[in-house]
């Protein structure tokens, strides 16, 4: 179409198609729920927002911020109906799971940080991640509990796994507040084993519902942010 505006083309070879396999996307309610005027609602303003990344030849929606567990039935069915229409076109569904044990959709009835036995992250009202590196049984049915809710909502295309962060700089190391049984079980400088153990049970169980998922792990700075802080207010700052 961008070839004959205008005029006409007898005869023409076309190559395209992009060179890199997982490019750039777009959030899920930040970005395509904008485009959609932020109502959840409305099915065909979400479309034309995944017909916006086919135009661009971005294949991912991720951040779907908004979207958990204790969301209804209504919203999920709604979440699923847009990721198979992105599935359907090639652009993959990007959640990014924790490897916590329990998260603020899914804890038990009255737990709070204060009450946990190993590492609570607790960032007001929007994160709660209540995280152990000892318990293997509790982190595969943290995994099949998410697992689960991924069918839901079709979210089984590129799926980033988050292994317990150092805190940022508010908390640079969660890792030296773990519980007794971790600490039996783990060494001081055996961190990289306990996430790679629980990354390991994470993905068996991913893998299990999800075999033709693209699954992984990040490794990034929280603080890049920091760098667009003075000086003087970075150092000071534990």
């Amino acid at each position: 179409r961008q070839m004959i505006e205008g005029g006409s083309v007898q005869n023409a070879t076309v190559r395209d198609y992009p060179d890199i396999l997982y490019r750039g996307g777009m959030s899920m309610m930040r970005g395509i729920g904008r485009l959609a005027n932020g109502d959840v609602n409305r099915e065909k303003g979400f479309k034309a927002g995944v017909d916006f990344l086919l135009r661009h030849k971005l294949n991912s929606v991720c951040d779907y911020f908004g979207v958990d567990m204790k969301s209804s039935p209504a919203t999920l069915d709604f979440v699923g109906k847009i990721n198979q229409y992105a599935l359907d076109r090639g652009i993959y569904p990007n959640p990014y799971p924790s490897t916590a044990l329990y998260t603020i959709s899914d804890k038990p009835a009255g737990m709070t940080p204060a009450k946990w036995h190993c590492v609570a992250d607790f960032r007001g009202q929007w994160l709660e991640h209540y995280h152990c590196w000892a318990d293997d049984a509790e982190t595969e049915a943290a995994a099949e509990r998410y697992a689960a809710w991924l069918e839901k909502i079709h979210g089984g295309g590129i799926i980033v796994i988050h292994p317990v962060d150092g805190g940022a700089i508010t908390d640079p190391e969660m890792w030296s507040r773990r519980c007794a049984t971790c600490r039996a079980r783990w060494k001081d400088d055996e961190r990289w084993k306990a996430s790679a153990r629980q990354l390991e049970i994470w993905n068996k169980v991913l893998r299990r519902h999800f075999p033709q998922a693209v699954i992984g792990s990040c490794v990034y700075p929280y603080v890049i942010g920091l760098l667009d802080t003075q000086e003087k207010d970075r150092t000071d700052r534990k």
